[in-house]
C-alpha cells in the first residue's frame, strides 16, 4: 500500500504543518497477469471536501509508484487524461 500525505508548512515551518489532503493506494491482488500487472483502488481525502474512490485496471508494476500515482491524480485534475482516454480508469464516489 501507498500512503501519500500533503502537508501545508507555513512559512517552511514544519511545527505548524497542517494535513491538508491523503491519499491510500492499494493494489487490489485480482490481475490476471500478476505479478507483471495490477489493479488498483485509492481512496483520497482532500480536507472539507467528499472523499473518492479511483480505480486503475492493468496498471503495469514495473513502471514504478510515480506513474502509478501520476495515473491517479490525472484523473483527479481538471483538463488532464480521463478514463475515455484511457483503458482500465474509472472513478467511484463515496461518503466520508
Amino acid at each position: 500500500m501507498l500512503k501519500i500525505t500533503i502537508e501545508l508548512w507555513p512559512f517552511g515551518d514544519d511545527t505548524r504543518r497542517v494535513v491538508i489532503a491523503e491519499a491510500e493506494i492499494w493494489n487490489d491482488g485480482n490481475h490476471p497477469e500478476r505479478p507483471v500487472y495490477g489493479n488498483y483502488k485509492g481512496v483520497f481525502h482532500a480536507a472539507g471536501r467528499k472523499q473518492r474512490l479511483l480505480q486503475i485496471a492493468g496498471h503495469e508494476r514495473s513502471h514504478g509508484a510515480w506513474i502509478l500515482l501520476g495515473k491517479f491524480l490525472s484523473m483527479m485534475l481538471p483538463n488532464t487524461r480521463t478514463s475515455e482516454d484511457e483503458p482500465g480508469l474509472s472513478e467511484k464516489s463515496s461518503d466520508p
